[in-house]
């Protein structure tokens, strides 16, 4: 009984989550755009040049390039592979947002009824 609870509770948003995550690696492959030819740049630097070189640039925080450097030293360098940790962050993210929502709209729904 609980697994039929568990199943009519995160089936759809978990159908939703597959749809856009098969979208997102649908085009995984092709060639590198300006905006991510720039962070595998930047991410290339020294972890001091990192820090102090991004600190100029207001747009573009360090912490980003630090993991992307991060991943690219676990991962490795390729386009599709550098593309997986924005995958990962959006998977993150998706989940993160559902169970916020969640959590507000259970809370909401006990002030409403």
């Amino acid at each position: 009984m609980r697994f039929v609870h568990y199943c009519s509770r995160y089936f759809p948003v978990t159908i939703i989550f597959l749809f856009a995550l098969i979208i997102r690696l649908q085009h995984l492959d092709y060639s590198f755009e300006w905006d991510e030819i720039y962070s595998a740049v930047v991410s290339s630097a020294p972890y001091r040049s990192l820090f102090l070189g991004t600190r100029y640039d207001s747009g573009n925080p360090p912490l980003y390039f630090i993991v992307l450097k991060l991943w690219k030293t676990i991962v490795g360098e390729s386009e599709v592979r550098l593309r997986l940790l924005s995958i990962t962050f959006f998977a993150a993210s998706f989940w993160a947002i559902y169970v916020q929502t969640n959590k507000k709209l259970d809370n909401l729904s006990r002030y409403i009824l």
